[in-house]
């Protein structure tokens, strides 16, 4: 077994991405709005850009860590199961 069938057999049995969906569920975050999506994602690349202009790299791991929440929850709210469509990846 390849290391990236073992990771993704890993990250399907943990389902790390489970939190994330439900943080958006108890927010009542389930409707998929592209600009809305397009809108947050543009916002933290902007944020990525400046942490990464001024070196900070507490506000580069921010940055990364909301880009990862953001495209879990589009992702469920596409009705999609984010871990499945990582280990389908």
């Amino acid at each position: 077994m390849n290391i990236v069938t073992q990771f993704r057999k890993a990250v399907y049995a943990v389902k790390p991405l489970d939190s994330i969906v439900s943080w958006n569920k108890s927010r009542n975050l389930s409707t998929y709005d592209a600009t809305a999506e397009d809108n947050m994602i543009a916002e933290e690349l902007e944020e990525l850009s400046l942490a990464r202009a001024n070196n900070d790299i507490d506000q580069m791991v921010d940055a990364y860590c909301d880009l990862i929440v953001l495209a879990t929850g589009a992702i469920h709210k596409l009705g999609y199961d984010p871990t499945d469509a990582m280990a389908e990846t």
